[in-house]
């Protein structure tokens, strides 16, 4: 009898090890779920540090507007507070009505390179905006109007020198005007 349990015992025991063998399927799906885990984590930092600033309210506002050109099309835009950075000597009214923005910074050493890099390689108008928090954009031109705005957007959009990360180029207006 106990020839039996005992041999009983040997063969769960080399069943469950052979069920538990490790696949490339078990580890891609592990893999992937942690990733998807990860990618979720990140959007729920990004919204609750945009819900814990002070600028929340701002940002949402920002966010949603729209213009429509001479040609029927619909130009999307947001407004933020914006200012030119002091220690580069450029005028408030450099910013126009309509700024087509390539890219946004937290560091202004970040952003200073890029128009650097953008003047020296067909935007010599390239400068840098900053908003009260601060946040530094890097943008190639401005525009009076509307419709001038959506033919400089759409000439950076198909630049084929400069590769922009999503959701930019996009277009800022100012707030107050």
């Amino acid at each position: 009898m106990k020839k039996l349990v005992y041999i009983i015992a040997v063969v769960s025991i080399i069943v469950s090890m052979a069920a538990c063998k490790t696949t490339e399927a078990n580890y891609k799906a592990a893999y992937d779920k942690t990733i998807a885990a990860k990618q979720q984590a990140d959007s729920d930092k990004d919204e609750m540090y945009m819900d814990g600033t002070i600028y929340t309210e701002v940002r949402r506002a920002a966010r949603h507007h729209t213009a429509t050109t001479s040609d029927g099309k619909e130009l999307a835009y947001a407004v933020e507070m914006l200012g030119t950075v002091p220690e580069d000597s450029l005028p408030r009214e450099a910013i126009r009505n309509y700024n087509i923005v390539v890219a946004q910074f937290k560091q202004i050493f970040n952003a200073r390179s890029m128009v650097k890099r953008l003047q020296e390689d067909g935007y010599p108008g390239a400068f840098i905006m900053r908003t009260a928090e601060p946040l530094y954009y890097v943008t190639v031109s401005g525009a009076s109007t509307v419709d001038e705005a959506q033919k400089q957007l759409e000439k950076v959009s198909k630049d084929k020198d400069f590769q922009f990360k999503a959701p930019y180029p996009r277009v800022i207006s100012p707030a107050g005007r």
